[in-house]
Formats: C-alpha cells, structure tokens, sequence
C-alpha cells in the first residue's frame, strides 16, 4: 500500500514535471524565434549602415573634387583679374 502511494506520488511529480518541461521548451522556441528576428533585424541594420557610409564616402569624395575644382576656378579668375590689370596699366601709359 505504501509503495502505491509513493508509486502514485512520484507519476505525479512526473507528470507536473513533464508539463513544466513542456512550458519551458515553449519559452526557449519563443526565444530562439524572437532571437532569430532580432539577428536578422541586426543584419539589415548592419547592411544598411554599410550603404550610408559608402554613400558618405561618395558624397565626401564629390565634394573634395568640388572644392578642388572651385580652387582652380579661383585661380583662373585672379589670372584673368592680373591680366586685367596688366592692360588696364598699359592702356592707361598708352593713353597717358
């Protein structure tokens, strides 16, 4: 009769402990879910942010060549305003 009970006590403790089980593995799927959607929202966010650094770099290399090019254009317009002068003078001792 003891041995029943203990029988009957520990299928019990079993079949509670089955049923936790089952509510645990249930977590973890819902985590290793939820874990793989936040790793692949990492890696969008990851590919993304690639993009706009190699778009800066674009941008940045744009804007170098602008710069570089209004330098040049700055130098031709202080020649042309040299050369201006330069005949200016002349013309001025030509009329003078």
């Amino acid at each position: 009769m003891i041995i029943f009970k203990i029988k009957n006590i520990f299928k019990s403790e079993l079949t509670q402990t089955r049923r936790e089980n089952g509510i645990l593995t249930e977590k973890v799927i819902q985590f290793e879910n939820a874990k793989t959607i936040l790793e692949n929202e990492l890696l969008g966010k990851n590919q993304e942010n690639e993009k706009i650094k190699n778009e800066k770099a674009e941008i940045d290399h744009e804007l170098n060549i602008f710069g570089q090019r209004n330098v040049q254009l700055e130098n031709e317009i202080v020649q042309h305003l040299e050369g201006n002068s330069f005949i200016l003078s002349n013309v001025n001792n030509v009329t003078s």
